[in-house]
C-alpha cells in the first residue's frame, strides 16, 4: 500500500508540474528592483504602453487557454485527493502512529524539491542575437506638429539619417516642465515642434527610427509612435545612456554606488526589457552598431564586447579605471576617451580592444569634461572650450573652423564619417544661450544651424 500512495502522490506531482510548465510565461515589464531617488522625483505615476508590452490576452488567447488547463488539473487533483480519502476511511495507513507519520511527512520534504522546481521560477526569455521581424520592419507614424518654441535651446541632437533629425532642449513656458523637443526633414533648414516628455529629467534623446524615440538621463521615456504619446518605463535605476541598433535597444540602468549597473535590453516597438548579464557590471561608455555593441564594465576597469547584440561578451582591459566614453566607427578600431582624474586622455585600438595606445593629441591635457567624438578610424574632435580636431590617428591635431563665439560645449557627435553635429554656449551655459552647429566635412568646419 505504501507503493500505491508513492505512485498516487508522484503522479499528483508530475500533473502538477506539468501544468506550471505549460502556462509558465516571460515577465512582460520587470518590476523596479532599486529606484534612485533622482529617477522618481517629481515624476507621474507611469503609464503602460507601447506595442509588444504585454497586456490582456483576448478571446482565445493565453488567458482562455490558461484557464482551460486550470480546470482539468483540478479536476484531476480532485479525483486524486477523492481516492486518498475513500483509502484512508478503509483503515488503510491507521497503523501508523505519530513518529511513523513524521517520518514519512519528512521523507516526503526531502524528495519534493527535486522534482520539478526550475519551471517554477524560470521567467526569463532565452536570448537571441536576432530581433522580432516587427522590431525592424517599417513602421509609418505621424506625430502633431506645431511652432518652434520661442526662446528654444538645443541639449541632445538625434539622427535617423542626413536630412531627419530631432533635438531635444527646453524654452521658457508657464506650466513647468518646460521640456521641448524639435524635428527637421531637411536637414536643419526648417524645424517643427513635437510632443515632449512631461517630465525635467531627462538630458539626452535617441530616435532609432521615425517611430522608436528615447528620451533619458535619469529617467527612462519611451514613444512608439514618432513621439505623438511618451510614456515612462522604470527599470531599477537611473537610466544614463541609451544605444539602438539592428532592432534593438540598450539602456544603461546605474544604480546604488560607484561602479553597480547594468545592461538591459528592448526590440524596438516592445516596453519588455532583458537584462543583458554578460555584461557584468555596466558603468559608462555605451555603444552599438549592428549587432556589436561596447560597454565600459567592472566599475570602469573593463571593455565589455559583445559581436551578437548582447547575448555574449568578452572582457578587455580599459586604459583608465576611470570611466571612459567607447566609439568604434570601423570595427577593429576603438577609440576610448577616457576620465584620468581632473583631466581627460584619448587612446585608440586596432586591434578590437585588446591592446590600447595613448594618442597623443592636444597638449596639455584636456579636462575631464572635455568632449570627444569619432568620425572614422582615424579622425575625432574633441575639445572643451574650443574645438581640435584629430586626423591620421591623432598624428595631426588642428582648430575647427566657424566656432569661435564659443564659449563651452554641450554635446558632440557623428552620423557617419562626414556628417555630425555640435552643441554649444554664447555667453553663460544657460539654455537660451545654446546653439547648434553642423559639418559635412567631418568635422573640418562647423556652422551655425538656425532652429526657429
Amino acid at each position: 500500500m505504501p507503493d500505491y500512495f508513492d505512485t498516487v502522490e508522484r503522479q499528483l506531482a508530475e500533473r502538477t508540474a506539468h501544468g506550471v510548465d505549460r502556462t509558465s510565461r516571460p515577465t512582460p515589464v520587470r518590476s523596479p528592483q532599486r529606484h534612485d531617488a533622482a529617477e522618481d522625483a517629481g515624476t507621474p505615476p507611469a503609464r503602460s504602453g507601447g506595442r509588444g508590452g504585454g497586456g490582456a490576452s483576448g478571446p482565445g488567447g493565453p488567458g482562455r487557454q490558461r484557464r482551460r488547463e486550470a480546470l482539468v488539473l483540478g479536476s484531476a487533483l480532485l479525483v486524486a485527493v477523492v481516492v486518498v480519502v475513500g483509502l484512508l476511511s478503509l483503515g488503510l495507513g491507521a497503523h501508523h502512529g505519530p513518529a511513523e507519520r513524521a517520518s514519512t511527512t519528512t521523507a516526503h520534504r526531502r524528495t519534493r524539491p527535486a522534482r520539478r522546481t526550475a519551471p517554477l521560477t524560470s521567467t526569463k526569455p532565452a536570448l537571441s542575437s536576432h530581433a522580432p521581424a516587427g522590431a525592424t520592419a517599417p513602421r509609418h507614424v505621424t506625430a502633431p506638429v506645431g511652432p518652434v518654441p520661442p526662446g528654444f535651446g538645443p541639449e541632445s541632437f538625434t539622427a535617423t539619417g542626413p536630412s531627419t533629425w530631432w533635438l531635444l532642449g527646453s524654452a521658457p513656458c508657464s506650466s513647468p516642465p518646460c521640456t521641448s523637443i524639435l524635428r527637421t526633414s531637411d536637414g536643419g533648414r526648417s524645424f517643427v515642434g513635437t510632443p515632449a516628455p512631461r517630465t525635467s529629467h531627462v538630458s539626452q534623446l535617441r530616435f532609432a527610427n521615425v517611430a522608436d524615440g528615447f528620451a533619458v538621463d535619469p529617467q527612462l521615456w519611451v514613444t512608439h509612435d514618432g513621439g505623438a504619446h511618451w510614456h515612462q518605463i522604470r527599470l531599477g535605476g537611473a537610466v544614463t545612456e541609451v544605444a539602438t541598433a539592428n532592432g534593438f535597444a540598450y539602456a544603461l540602468v546605474r544604480y546604488g554606488h560607484r561602479g553597480l549597473g547594468r545592461l538591459e535590453r528592448s526590440a524596438l516597438g516592445s516596453d519588455t526589457w532583458t537584462t543583458l548579464p554578460a555584461a557584468g557590471s555596466a558603468f559608462a561608455g555605451l555603444w552599438a552598431h549592428g549587432s556589436d555593441v561596447l560597454v565600459g564594465s567592472g566599475g570602469g576597469r573593463e571593455l565589455a564586447i559583445s559581436r551578437d547584440a548582447g547575448v555574449r561578451f568578452t572582457r578587455e582591459t580599459s586604459p583608465s579605471s576611470l570611466p571612459c566614453e567607447f566609439e568604434e566607427p570601423s570595427r577593429p578600431v576603438i577609440w576610448a576617451h577616457c576620465v584620468t582624474g581632473t583631466e581627460s586622455a584619448t587612446w585608440r585600438s586596432t586591434d578590437a580592444g585588446a591592446h590600447f595606445h595613448p594618442v597623443h593629441g592636444p597638449e596639455p591635457g584636456l579636462p575631464n569634461s572635455a568632449l570627444f567624438a569619432a568620425a572614422s578610424g582615424t579622425t575625432a574632435v574633441l575639445g572643451a572650450t574650443s574645438l581640435l580636431r584629430m586626423t591620421d590617428a591623432g598624428g595631426h591635431v588642428a582648430p575647427v573652423t566657424g566656432v569661435a563665439s564659443v564659449t563651452a560645449w554641450q554635446y558632440l557627435g557623428f552620423t557617419d564619417a562626414s556628417h555630425g553635429v555640435a552643441i554649444g554656449y554664447i555667453g553663460a551655459p544657460a539654455p537660451a544661450n545654446e546653439r547648434l552647429y553642423y559639418t559635412s566635412d567631418g568635422g573640418a568646419g562647423y556652422r551655425l544651424v538656425s532652429t526657429g
